[in-house]
C-alpha cells in the first residue's frame, strides 16, 4: 500500500518542483544569458529599424508633405532612431573587431612564451 502512494506521490512532487524551478529560472536565465546574446538582438534592432524606414517610406509615398505636427515628429524620431541605430551597429563590429584583435595577441603571446 506505502509502495504504492509513494509511486503516485514521488513522480508529482518532481513534477511540481520542475514547475518552480523552471518558473523561477526563466527570468534569471534571460538577465544572465543577456550579455551572452548580443549578436541576435543587434540583428533584431536592425530588423526593426528597417521596418520603421519601410513605413517612413510607404507614409512618404502617400503623403510626400506631411503638414501635421504629428506626422513631420514621427519622422524626425526615425531618423534619430536611425542615427542611434549606426553608432550601436558600428560600436558592435568596433567591439567585434577588438576581440579579434585581441585573440589574435593572446595567441602570438603564448606561442613566444612556449617558444622560450
Amino acid at each position: 500500500m506505502k509502495l504504492e502512494l509513494l509511486k503516485i506521490v514521488v513522480p508529482a512532487l518532481f513534477t511540481i518542483l520542475g514547475v518552480i524551478i523552471t518558473k523561477l529560472w526563466d527570468p534569471i536565465a534571460e538577465y544572465v544569458w543577456y550579455p551572452l546574446d548580443v549578436p541576435r538582438r543587434v540583428e533584431n534592432f536592425q530588423d526593426a529599424v528597417q521596418r520603421l524606414l519601410s513605413i517612413q517610406a510607404d507614409l512618404h509615398r502617400l503623403d510626400p508633405r506631411s503638414s501635421s505636427e504629428q506626422g513631420k515628429g514621427w519622422v524626425q524620431s526615425v531618423q534619430n532612431l536611425c542615427l542611434k541605430a549606426e553608432k550601436i551597429k558600428t560600436g558592435y563590429c568596433n567591439t567585434q573587431v577588438l576581440i579579434h584583435e585581441l585573440i589574435e595577441l593572446i595567441t602570438v603571446i603564448s606561442s613566444k612564451s612556449r617558444e622560450q
